[in-house]
């Protein structure tokens, strides 16, 4: 007689496809094209436990992109985006000043003169891991507000630096047309549209 333990076979399961998520997520974080993951995201909010684990993930994503400005940028949005749906509407207002000094020294990491973004997501973590042991929805959105403040510093050092190359011309005659062909940047809103 065959007799099998359903808990034991459905936790397997679950941790299974964790598995699953978990590699998902970190090919869709390492490829450059945007790609939705809320949905593996809101597969890791039925506990505690899953939150840190997702957390762990896109830690040592961002971590080992140190190197590469917008892999680290897309993994702390994507923590910014898993606090938030953790903490939900109890909360409070996602977006709100990111400006608490408990941060002040990972912001310091960001900044263009002196960029260590592998120290910036070790801050931010251990920063972030010290509100979540509140237990409280609107530390973790908080936690969020700083790090869509990280997402910000890091856009700003991928711009600040952008290469352009121009070439000197002679200016039009005065009555000639000339056009000129840029991307533009409208506030959607109260978001910008490049961020």
């Amino acid at each position: 007689v065959w007799r099998s333990d359903t808990a034991a076979l459905l936790r397997r399961r679950a941790a299974l496809a964790r598995s699953i998520d978990v590699k998902l997520l970190q090919r869709a974080m390492l490829r450059g094209r945007r790609e939705f993951v809320h949905p593996i995201i809101a597969r890791f909010m039925g506990s505690e436990a899953q939150l840190l684990e997702l957390l762990k993930v896109l830690d040592d994503v961002a971590a080992d992109s140190a190197h590469n400005i917008p892999v680290a940028t897309k993994a702390l949005a994507t923590i910014a985006d898993a606090l938030a749906m953790y903490a939900g509407p109890a909360g409070g207002l996602r977006s709100g000043p990111a400006s608490n000094p408990s941060f002040r020294a990972a912001f310091e990491a960001l900044q263009p003169s002196a960029l260590r973004l592998e120290e910036a997501v070790e801050l931010l973590a251990a920063q972030r891991d010290r509100w979540l042991q509140q237990r409280r929805a609107e530390t973790m959105m908080r936690a969020a507000r700083h790090y869509e403040g990280a997402v910000a510093r890091c856009i700003s050092n991928g711009v600040l630096t952008c290469v352009c190359a121009t070439k000197a011309t002679q200016p039009p005659s005065f009555g000639d047309w000339a056009v000129s062909e840029v991307p533009s940047r409208i506030d959607l809103a109260g978001g910008w549209s490049d961020t």
